[in-house]
Formats: structure tokens, C-alpha cells, sequence
């Protein structure tokens, strides 16, 4: 992706919108926390503009990383947390594209009862995975406007090496890469 995104920092978790034209990831911060950065282009064929950091309220004096934007790109999923046993899932949300990120608020009681990283939010919203110690999980919801449920294991045939992480659902539901 070139020099802009790809720097002598530590850059990862890249989440692409569903237009192509805005790139979420981490990034290390001048070499003391991890901070949620995006990249922005006119057209899918148009060169990477300068990633800008997004800043408070996304971005604390914490780490946030894992980035996962929604199909319609007004949901941004996202864990954050100071040190390694505090971190969790939150969402930040927008009116429209053009408009800043909102404050972000846990995503949920019951996803956030253990450490829980690396979101992906499905095409549909209802569905969310994420990692938890070892293990890939899926929370759902009947709608948007609902609460998630109780996080399901993905089982033994998932979760069968250790490390598995960064889950990411292709858009039509049937796929699961890690």
C-alpha cells in the first residue's frame, strides 16, 4: 500500500470499508500506545491519502486497536485498553460518513465479562466475533436495535491451535479467516 500506510511503525489490523475508500488500522504511537488511524481515497483506483489519526473521543491515553468498520460504515468496532487484562470491545458511531466518530461505549456486559480483542462486525450487523484468551467467539442480535446475546464458542474445530486471532466474516457469511 505504499510508504504512507506501510511506515517503520508497527501498522496492522487493516479493516476496508465496504466502497473501498477509507482504511481503519493500529498503529503504534510515537512509541508509547497504540492509536486507530484511517486512510481516505476519492476513488478505489485513487492513491492512499495520508493516514490521520482519529483522535478523542476514539483514541485515549490507552491502546485501542482491532478496528472493524460496518457494511453502511456508520458503526466502528474497535477493543481498547491500558494494559493487557483490561481490554474490551467498544463502538463508536456516526450519523453519516461525513460526520465525526461519536463517543464509543461497550459493546456489551456479557462480551466484555473477559478480555475480549479483535472484532469484526458481520455485513448484516448481527452478528460480532472477536477473540477471547485463545478462543474465537460470536455474540449475535436479532437486530440492530437489540442487545447482543451471551457469546458462543466457535468449538474445537476453530479453535483447535492456539493463537488463533484477528477474525474476519466475508460479507456474504459462509466464509471465516483468522
Amino acid at each position: 500500500l505504499g510508504p504512507l500506510i506501510n511506515t517503520g511503525y508497527d501498522d496492522f489490523a487493516p479493516s476496508l470499508s465496504t466502497d473501498g475508500l477509507e482504511l481503519y488500522f493500529a498503529r503504534w504511537e510515537s512509541g508509547t500506545h497504540y492509536d486507530l488511524y484511517v486512510a481516505r481515497r476519492a476513488t478505489v483506483d485513487s492513491e492512499w491519502g495520508v493516514p490521520v489519526n482519529l483522535g478523542p473521543p476514539v483514541n485515549s491515553d490507552g491502546n485501542e486497536a482491532g478496528p472493524s468498520i460496518s457494511a453502511d460504515g456508520l458503526s466502528l468496532y474497535f477493543h481498547r485498553g491500558i494494559d493487557a487484562v483490561s481490554r474490551r470491545i467498544y463502538v463508536a458511531k456516526r450519523a453519516t460518513t461525513n460526520d465525526n466518530w461519536g463517543t464509543p461505549v461497550s459493546v456489551s456486559t456479557a462480551v466484555n465479562t473477559n478480555i475480549a480483542i479483535s472484532p469484526c462486525i458481520s455485513a448484516d450487523d448481527l452478528e460480532l466475533y472477536f477473540v477471547s484468551g485463545d478462543n474465537l467467539l460470536v455474540t449475535t442480535r436479532a437486530t440492530v436495535n437489540d442487545a447482543w446475546g451471551l457469546p458462543v464458542n466457535l468449538g474445537p474445530a476453530v479453535n483447535g491451535a492456539p493463537g488463533a486471532i484477528d477474525p474476519v466474516i466475508s460479507p456474504d457469511g459462509l466464509l471465516l479467516f483468522f
